[in-house]
């Protein structure tokens, strides 16, 4: 929808620009540290029931006024943001239209980070389906917003940027509204307190700073692929964003979904002082998301062109745009599986409430990421394709340097020709997938682009699960974690 009104040229770079720091901070807040942190924290309190009824409302007070002071300083600091995050834009226009919706989006930040600490106590009481579900029902309700607003300003791609950053924020709201009711007949009360008295809202900030820079790097990686990308010209910027869309698709559908299970399972176990079964939970989970996320990957390398025009190409998406976006995603595809694998390794030290080496790791990767674009975009030229291909390496680099922590901090065992094994036959039955569906691609060139897309998807996805049953069945090999 986005594409279509808003197209892939200079208002989806004003639009995507002004998104770009809220939106990370929503990914770091809504998904990572702050969720993380409570869980952990209050996995702690687990038999204080009455000092929770105390923590999680004074918690609710200090994050209000926290997030909504840096909700105003964001407002007033919105051209300043633009000229960083920014910097290659010279259309005055382009400017001005940045900083307008930049300082429409921000109040976001409050709204999103209530919804952060909500979710976070859902996860600590195991009521995962309301938290997950929430953000679908700030989509669903942009969504409704954005088919009104196009009613009256369908063909005017800058009014309609102005309506769809208000609508973001409105959908921020539906997305903290829609949590609450998991937590009827909890006893636990949202309604904010000021008096920060417990001593706990103490180690919760000291741990925040750290973690919320420790799963920074894609986030804050991607913020400085934006920067380089607005030295481009007009669309460039716009086609990361598209594709990192399509690149979180796996990401959001499979890796957080195991990782949001993980974190309290692994803390449970470490309480317990069972390092054993907490190692497993781990393997397990990387397992899993291999099993699901190394088909995707190879779906998107085959069907990723037609998918994007598919996806994105009508109204004010032309043919042009289409090609930048798969040009980009190309580069990210790479960086897919070591993304879902960072959403998983991480929760292995928030387990232990160790945010120093993750930060490290996380701030080291960022200065590669600068080096590479660096190169690519001045001495190599690749333009957006490279880009997020440089992204794709730091992603690479993050992951092994987060897996190495796990075993040389904590011991934990890896056993590789295990899980090896089990990579090998997933990757076989890919393969197999994989020169199945690029048949019916070439096969089915003339047939209509929903049909085959969709078509070859259940193909692909019938021949990949069909194999996996077969080798289960018939070779004795499980591929469970």
């Amino acid at each position: 929808m986005l594409a279509a009104f808003l197209g892939g040229g200079w208002v989806a770079d004003a639009y995507t620009t002004a998104l770009r720091i809220p939106n990370m901070l929503r990914e770091l807040l809504g998904e990572g540290a702050l969720s993380s942190i409570i869980v952990a924290r209050l996995g702690g309190l687990k038999n204080q029931p009455e000092r929770l009824k105390t923590v999680i409302p004074q918690l609710m007070g200090m994050w209000l006024l926290i997030l909504t002071v840096i909700s105003v300083m964001g407002i007033l600091l919105a051209p300043w943001m633009v000229n960083v995050v920014a910097y290659g834009f010279e259309d005055p226009k382009k400017i001005e239209l940045s900083i307008h919706l930049t300082r429409i989006i921000f109040p976001y930040m409050t709204v999103i980070g209530l919804a952060a600490i909500t979710m976070g106590i859902l996860h600590h009481l195991k009521i995962f389906g309301w938290s997950t579900s929430s953000s679908t029902f700030s989509n669903l309700t942009v969504i409704v917003l954005v088919l009104l607003g196009a009613m009256k300003w369908g063909h005017d791609p800058v009014a309609m940027s102005h309506w769809i950053a208000a609508c973001v924020v409105v959908g921020g709201v539906a997305q903290l509204v829609s949590q609450t009711p998991g937590l009827r007949g909890s006893g636990l009360s949202l309604m904010p307190s000021f008096s920060f008295s417990d001593s706990e809202l103490k180690k919760i900030l000291f741990l925040l700073g750290p973690s919320i820079l420790s799963v920074a790097a894609v986030q804050i990686n991607v913020l400085v692929n934006h920067g380089f990308a607005s030295t481009m010209g007009d669309g460039a910027p716009a086609s990361i964003y598209y594709a990192f869309r399509l690149m979180n698709l796996p990401v959001g559908i499979i890796a957080v979904a195991v990782s949001t299970v993980l974190l309290p399972t692994m803390t449970e176990k470490l309480q317990g002082e069972d390092r054993k079964e907490a190692d497993k939970s781990m393997i397990s989970a990387i397992l899993g998301v291999s099993f699901l996320c190394f088909p995707a990957v190879v779906g998107l390398f085959i069907l990723g062109e037609d998918l994007v025009r598919m996806l994105f190409e009508r109204s004010e998406f032309t043919a042009q745009d289409s090609a930048r976006a798969w040009a980009a995603l190309q580069g990210f595809l790479v960086g897919i599986i070591p993304a879902c694998y960072i959403k998983n390794l991480i929760q292995g030290y928030f387990s232990r409430s160790d945010t120093r080496l993750p930060l490290l790791i996380s701030v080291s990767s960022i200065l590669i990421n600068v080096s590479i674009n660096a190169t690519i975009v001045h001495a190599l030229e690749w333009g957006p394709r490279g880009l997020t291909f440089g992204t794709s390496i730091v992603l690479l680099l993050n992951m092994l340097f987060l897996g190495m922590g796990l075993r040389f901090k904590y011991g934990m065992s890896w056993p590789l020709l295990k899980m090896v094994k089990k990579w090998s036959l997933m990757l076989l039955m890919c393969v197999l997938m994989g020169l199945v569906v690029e048949g019916g691609r070439r096969f089915g060139h003339d047939v209509n682009i929903w049909v085959r897309v969709l078509g070859l998807t259940g193909v692909g996805a019938g021949v990949y699960l069909g194999g996996c049953w077969m080798l289960k069945k018939y070779l004795g090999v499980d591929l469970r974690g």
